[in-house]
């Protein structure tokens, strides 16, 4: 049972961080004078994973030019850095989006153990 409390916890905690997470991105786009959409681009990077321009042009329902001019513009403005050539392409978080990296990924406590004895030190 221990396991599947903790395993809810984590599934808890990564919602809550998606949810900070879009809300700072949403936030940080509005005041750059961006389209919310462009949040589709950058929670992937927010994540540490490759952005490429077929997956936004696709989770933000975008025409190719689209996907094009949006993830251009992040990288002018430094919230995405492109890696690779051509086909290859794609595209990393960028300096821009640092301090929200730092400010969503606060430390958080351990998880709870609801079977551990009350009266037990907990170890250091």
């Amino acid at each position: 049972m221990r396991a599947h409390h903790i395993q809810t916890q984590q599934a808890k905690r990564r919602v809550d961080l998606l949810s900070r997470a879009w809300i700072e991105l949403s936030a940080a786009m509005s005041a750059a004078g961006l389209d919310e959409r462009t949040v589709f681009a950058l929670l992937p990077a927010f994540w540490d994973s490759r952005v490429r321009r077929t997956v936004y042009q696709q989770d933000a329902e975008l025409s190719p030019q689209q996907a094009v001019r949006d993830i251009r513009e992040l990288c002018r403005l430094s919230w995405l850095v492109p890696q690779g050539q051509a086909r290859g392409r794609y595209y990393v978080a960028g300096p821009a989006m640092r301090p929200i990296l730092d400010s969503v990924r606060q430390p958080t406590k351990p998880y709870a153990d609801p079977y551990r004895d009350p009266e037990q030190k907990h170890p250091s």
